[in-house]
């Protein structure tokens, strides 16, 4: 499709900068192949991208392979479009619910639902000869639609109030559920409308009872719909670990050890949600490391008996990970947690080597990871930070600042 009006090109077309910065960091899981239904019928087969929420209809631009221009996907010049991943949108003209949840009393439900009416996209979720479940979501709002073979588009009532006399102060809730009803009377077969005083207002719930709806009519009927349940992932972890080590003496003086480079290794279990296509996540490690440094440089230049520090450790970060998702096969990605440790029985600290008695063990201690880093398929490349710690705080005026920066490669097992 090529818009040769200079004014519309401009509503239509984003500015280049935008859009280059939508491709980069908020390109969801890349440009599917897909197609799109103009104003005169005509279907153009392109390529569509969300830039928005998972779960937005009005957030898609497209763009055709030959032309390589971005277009916005509008209610004014697309009537319907689609994914070969099988989402399907359609445009219609109906009223959208635009009261606020807030209320002061209960007696303020009086004033009734506020509706506008304007052009929107909806995602269709089921759809039958009798029946079809539409689903709208913009702006923060998710509403849904449904349609009968002798109706015209019908919104699903649902509006969950939050009773609140002082601003921000909440004393309770009063959910309006007039949804439940509009199914039991529309879609009323065997059982079902005592079925319905029991549902939640989600894609799940309601995909559910349509799909009861179809079975006990014995009509044929399409899913347009894939629920995730999230996924889990195993990874082994091959660690390199740069490490620096610096003690005071409680004399205004310290002992600096040099830099060391050593091997670890990990094992990682991470749950990546469904929302959002997958880019939360929880994760879970245990990690070894492991620092030697022998005869540290004493900052007073005198001559000190030759010291030793072997640090081993068992360290299980926790936190939240985040993905910028280029496609479905590179992302890069931001990790956070929170890292206690064990100090292995082998680990120890001695300012005299050659003095057995002068030996003390290492304080363990709670710190911050922070790490950015790269996956494609299964392999995954990430650059690591830590807080700084002081494991020597059970050594009277001895502490110590130890510093550890990863490499970690890891290969998904699952």
């Amino acid at each position: 499709m090529v818009v040769k009006n200079t004014t519309l090109r401009k509503l239509l077309i984003f500015p280049a900068g935008w859009l280059l910065f939508i491709h980069i960091l908020s390109a969801q899981a890349g440009f599917v192949p897909g197609y799109v239904v103009n104003n005169n019928g005509d279907s153009v087969y392109c390529e569509l991208l969300n830039w928005g929420p998972e779960e937005s209809s009005m957030d898609y631009i497209y763009k055709v392979p030959v032309k390589d221009s971005l277009i916005r996907v509008t209610p004014y010049n697309v009537a319907a479009f689609g994914t070969m991943d099988g989402k399907k949108f359609m445009r219609a003209k109906t009223f959208v619910e635009t009261s606020g949840t807030r209320i002061y009393r209960v007696a303020d439900t009086a004033r009734g639902l506020q509706w506008e009416e304007r052009f929107i996209f909806l995602r269709v979720l089921t759809e039958g000869k009798s029946a079809t479940l539409y689903y709208f979501f913009d702006e923060g709002k998710n509403l849904f639609y449904f349609k009968m073979d002798t109706t015209t588009l019908i919104p699903l009532i649902y509006k969950k109030y939050s009773i609140e006399p002082t601003p921000y102060v909440s004393e309770g809730y009063i959910i309006n559920n007039t949804f439940r009803d509009q199914l039991a009377y529309y879609l009323s077969c065997g059982d079902l409308p005592a079925k319905a005083g029991t549902l939640d207002y989600s894609t799940r719930s309601l995909m559910a009872y349509f799909r009861a709806y179809f079975e006990c009519k014995g009509d044929p009927y399409q899913e347009y719909v894939r629920i995730s349940r999230g996924r889990f992932h195993l990874r082994g972890v091959l660690i390199g670990d740069y490490s620096t080590l610096r003690i005071e003496d409680g004399t205004m003086a310290y002992y600096s050890y040099p830099p060391d480079l050593n091997p670890g290794a990990g094992l990682e279990a991470e749950y990546a949600f469904a929302y959002n296509r997958e880019k939360w996540a929880l994760f879970l490690e245990g990690n070894f490391h492991h620092f030697t440094a022998t005869d540290a440089s004493y900052s007073l230049g005198t001559t000190v008996p030759e010291s030793r520090v072997v640090y081993s450790s068992i360290e299980v970060p926790a936190g939240v990970s985040y993905s910028l998702i280029l496609n479905s096969n590179n992302r890069f990605f931001l990790k956070a947690g929170v890292a206690p440790e064990f100090i292995l029985k082998n680990a120890y600290l001695s300012f005299e080597v050659n003095n057995p008695a002068n030996k003390y063990s290492l304080t363990p201690t709670t710190g911050l990871v922070f790490g950015a880093g790269y996956r494609y398929r299964f392999l995954s490349l990430e650059v690591r930070f830590r807080s700084k710690k002081n494991i020597s705080r059970n050594i009277y005026l001895h502490e110590s600042t130890l510093t550890m920066y990863s490499l970690r490669l890891a290969f998904s097992f699952f």
